[in-house]
């Protein structure tokens, strides 16, 4: 929201643009520049985003990231449950921005929503229906998920009330 972004400039030193991070969790080569291409969807004219390939194990710097206004977590080949130094990483790293940094907004898709699940003490496993799904669905929100992070009542949510349909898309892997 425009508050949001005063305050956030504000905290920055003036008129900072907004700064964001892709979270890349792909490395497949055939899905080589998917985070280039997410990024440059979701950008707007004057912010400033940046790539870390964290199956490289990059990440932004713990200390800078009050500097950020969100971050995307990509999708990846990769399952959450995999023994991989980086995926262990990088959800011990999820927690800490969730813990430390509430402000900073997080969107994270297929591999990145179950990996920030788990940072949150959820759980993510393999699909059920054994196969790789892609498809669009439509869901209810409920109170509770509309609430800000650590919000005990939906009664102090913005949303207070807001029992949306929207739709997502779904994709699992096995």
């Amino acid at each position: 929201t425009g508050v949001q972004t005063c305050a956030l400039r504000s905290a920055m030193g003036g008129e900072a643009p907004l700064r964001f991070a892709v979270l890349d969790c792909e490395d497949a080569a055939k899905w080589d520049g998917h985070a280039i291409a997410l990024s440059r969807l979701l950008s707007r004219a004057g912010e400033r985003w940046e790539h870390f390939r964290c199956w490289n194990d990059e990440r932004p710097a713990t200390s800078e990231l009050h500097t950020y206004a969100g971050l995307v977590i990509t999708g990846s080949h990769h399952g959450c449950n995999d023994a991989l130094p980086w995926i262990a990483n990088l959800r011990a790293f999820l927690r800490t921005v969730v813990d430390v940094h509430p402000s900073v907004k997080v969107l994270a898709t297929c591999f990145g929503h179950q990996l920030m699940a788990q940072a949150l003490d959820g759980a993510a496993g393999p699909n059920p229906h054994g196969a790789f799904v892609l498809r669009r669905e439509s869901m209810t929100c409920e109170d509770a998920m509309l609430a800000p992070h650590g919000s005990s009542s939906a009664s102090s949510s913005m949303h207070s009330g807001c029992r949306s349909k929207i739709g997502r898309h779904t994709s699992e892997l096995q």
